[in-house]
Parts: structure tokens; sequence; C-alpha cells
């Protein structure tokens, strides 16, 4: 029982976080807002979440990612295994368009504000150089399935030209200009990826 209450606690405390990091930036939200949103006390946020707000951006970063609190890396993931199992290259994008769909409408704010805020915050730059190597390692490991199944890569398209074009193409900010300042819906985002 003591277990359950903590892990929903630690739940409260990363959504509360989650939402100011998005409404007023890393730098504009204290761990008191936090304590304040999760409805528990400013000692609670430091017990529940050990390494205090950069510690809560990446917890919330990596659930809006994964869509839940397991410690589950995303290739190991059931909807990702069953996505890149897809014989099809073509259909195994047009799966993974979906993935990366739903992974930028749960994580981009989150992203752009953990990039924005690394820029001058520094306990964050190795967080968000990582979680860079990890979107480019991902890009990587879809390139690599689609070009072992047919139809394969276009012809003279490298797998790395592939990859680095999937990493640009998913990005944050180009999620964030076509959904925020074009007004393209989710749907339209994931049909032109």
């Amino acid at each position: 029982t003591r277990a359950a209450a903590a892990r929903a606690t630690q739940a409260a405390v990363i959504t509360a976080a989650a939402e100011l990091f998005i409404q007023q930036g890393y730098a504009g939200t204290t761990m008191q807002q936090v304590a304040t949103r999760a409805g528990v006390g400013r000692a609670t946020v430091f017990t529940s979440v050990h390494g205090g707000k950069p510690e809560l951006l990446r917890l919330a970063r990596d659930r809006a990612l994964a869509g839940d609190d397991e410690p589950v890396p995303i290739p190991q993931r059931s909807w990702f295994i069953d996505t890149m199992a897809e014989p099809d290259g073509e259909r195994l994008l047009r799966r993974q368009a979906g993935n990366y769909r739903h992974m930028l409408q749960c994580a981009a704010a989150l992203e752009l504000e953990l990039q924005s805020a690394a820029k001058s915050h520094p306990e964050l730059r190795a967080l968000a150089a990582d979680a860079k190597r990890q979107r480019a390692r991902g890009a990587r490991l879809v390139v690599q399935h689609v070009a072992a199944k047919p139809p394969g890569l276009r012809t003279h398209l490298t797998e790395r030209r592939a990859a680095d074009t999937l990493y640009a193409l998913t990005s944050a900010g180009l999620w964030q200009s076509y959904i925020e300042d074009c007004g393209w819906s989710p749907e339209e985002y994931q049909h032109w990826l």
C-alpha cells in the first residue's frame, strides 16, 4: 500500500511539473509551485523525485514519450517492436509515422523546453544532449529496419542520409511549426510524414 501511494505521489508530482514546465517554462517553475499543483508539501517533491528540477524535467519528458512510467526504453516497447516487425518497408514507415505523431503530441512541448532551457541552465546540458542522441539512435534504428525490407531505400540514398532526414523531419521544432504556426492537425502531420 505504501509503495502504491509513493508511486501515485511521484506521478502527481511529475504531472504537475510537466504542466508547469509547458505553461511557464523551466526557469519560471519553482518546486513550491510543483508541490502546490500536485497537492503535496514541498518536502514531498524532493523525497518523491530525487534530483530536483532537472530530474523532474527528465522524468516528465520520458513519460510523455513512452506514455507511462515504466523504465522500458522505446525500442523495447511492444508497439515499437510490432511496428519494426512489419514486413513491408513502406507500411512500416506509415505505422512509424503514427508512432512519431503520438510521441510528438505528448512530448514536443517538453522537448522544446528542455532544448531551450539547456542554453542557460548548465545542469540540463547533458540531458539535452542525451535527448538528441536518443532521437538520432531511434532514427537510425527505424531506417535500418526499413532498409532491410522491400522495397528498401531509394537508389543512392544511404542509411545515414535517410536517418538524418528522419531525425530532422520528426523534430519537435518542425512539429511545432506545422501544428502551431501553420494550423495543421496531428493527423495531417502524420500523413505528410
